[in-house]
């Protein structure tokens, strides 16, 4: 049910998406979404969450804790850009449809999407602390790396003439280049 509704709030909006179109879409009648949702509202709140619960899991899977500052950096972004180009319909709803969601579901999302940020973030402060990164300011360094990272599933298309490996090397190199340049940020 979630990944149709994700579908249908990709292709239309969350605001255009209508229970009828879910229920059809999955085969049911409109009246028995309410058994699994209690509103619009919910569904919309359940897709966001259930995506930053697993987007927090594959991420903290993909960095090794044992691993120098570095290695997690890289592994960092391979894994930001290789997600966010394999689920680009759902990480559209997150972003564009956050505005959607009610003042107090927000701010639980928001929480996830900081216990996220805060990922990258130790990264680059146990690289500040072990002289590898030079960096001043790891929060906007963070924000600054993400928006470029996340950015990259607005434009890249797999027809274009670099792979997703390709893609994967040149953010790398830019952004290792950014944060050991000894200037900091």
């Amino acid at each position: 049910m979630r990944r149709v509704a994700t579908h249908l709030i990709y292709s239309v909006g969350y605001e255009a998406m209508n229970m009828r179109d879910l229920a059809a879409g999955i085969n049911r009648k409109p009246g028995s979404l309410y058994n699994y949702f209690k509103s619009k509202q919910d569904l919309l709140y359940s897709i966001i969450e259930e995506h930053m619960v697993l987007v927090i899991a594959a991420a903290e899977d993909a960095i090794d804790p044992a691993d120098a500052p570095l290695k997690q950096l890289k592994d960092f972004i391979a894994f930001h850009v290789n997600y966010h180009l394999d689920k680009r319909e759902i990480l559209y709803v997150v972003t564009s449809e956050l505005r959607s969601l009610t003042k107090a579901n927000r701010a639980k999302i928001i929480k996830y999407r900081q216990k996220y940020e805060a990922i990258l973030t130790g990264i680059l402060d146990r690289g500040k602390e072990a002289g590898d990164f030079s960096v001043f300011h790891t929060k906007l360094v963070t924000f600054s790396i993400l928006a470029v990272l996340t950015s990259v599933s607005n434009w890249y298309r797999y027809t274009g003439i670099l792979s997703m490996d390709d893609i994967v090397a040149a953010h790398t190199d830019l952004i290792l280049n950014g944060v050991r340049d000894g200037k900091g940020v």
